[in-house]
This record gives structure tokens, sequence and C-alpha cells, in this order.
């Protein structure tokens, strides 16, 4: 499979089965950007982990109920993330997810440890505003 391929095949999964999000840790002030797919196919987990870096989990629904099947989940945030969007960006067909990665591709100015001058936060907090207006429920990620 080419380069071209693989990003063409990623920004399916995120059409898909993925998130384009700002998530909020509990030591952070500031939310980051990032890009998480979920899917029950373990080797494509494994294929994002080897082709994008990133980290990859289980949440092991199986083992607390058999009838459940296991769901695998891909996680890729901050800088990492927004390069990603990058790349899939001109192959995504989903209009939100299109919108929402051209927002942080545009706008994203993080960096880690949080330290932003008056104004670099100011754009920060703007853009995560502007990102969570965009949100189905916006209410509900209000700070």
């Amino acid at each position: 499979m080419t380069e071209d391929q693989k990003v063409a095949y990623l920004a399916g999964l995120v059409d898909a089965d993925g998130s384009i999000i700002m998530a909020k840790s509990k030591n952070s002030r500031y939310r980051h950007p990032a890009v998480i797919i979920a899917n029950a196919s373990k080797s494509i987990m494994v294929w994002l982990e080897v082709n994008f870096g990133g980290v990859g989990w289980n949440n092991n629904a199986s083992k607390k109920n058999p009838k459940f099947r296991d769901c695998y989940f891909w996680r890729l945030v901050g800088t990492q993330a927004v390069d990603l969007l990058k790349q899939i960006a001109p192959y995504l067909n989903e209009e939100m997810k299109t919108k929402r990665a051209n927002m942080l591709i545009a706008r994203n100015i993080s960096r880690g440890g949080g330290r932003y001058t008056d104004a670099e936060r100011e754009q920060k907090l703007q853009l995560e505003r502007d990102f969570i207006a965009t949100s189905r429920c916006p209410e509900r990620w209000a700070a």
C-alpha cells in the first residue's frame, strides 16, 4: 500500500468510525486536538499504531459480559493529531469532520506545558469555544 493509499484509508476510518475532538485531560487547563477511532478489529488498531503512531487500547467488554464484543480504540493527540489532520483532510468526506479538521489545522497553537502569552491564550480559548460550538450538543461541553 502506498503512503497516499494509507492516508486515504485512514481518512475513511475517521469518516466512518472516528472522531475529531478537543479533549481536556485532568491536569490541563486547555483542551488539545485529538483523533480517535473505535473499531471491533484489533488488526486495524495495530495497523494504525504501526503506520501512524498513537496509542491503542481495548475496552475488554467481553470480560464484563460474554454477550459483548471487545472494542478497540486508537488515539493520536496534540501536534501529532494536527499533523495527521493535515494529511487526511483532503480525503475526508463527512462535512462536520472536514470542518473540524480544517479549523484545527488553521487555528491550532498547541504547545506542551501550556505556556502561552495573553494573546495566544485568548486565541486558544476562542478556538475551544468555536470548536465546541460545532458540536451537536454544545451546551454539554460548556466549561
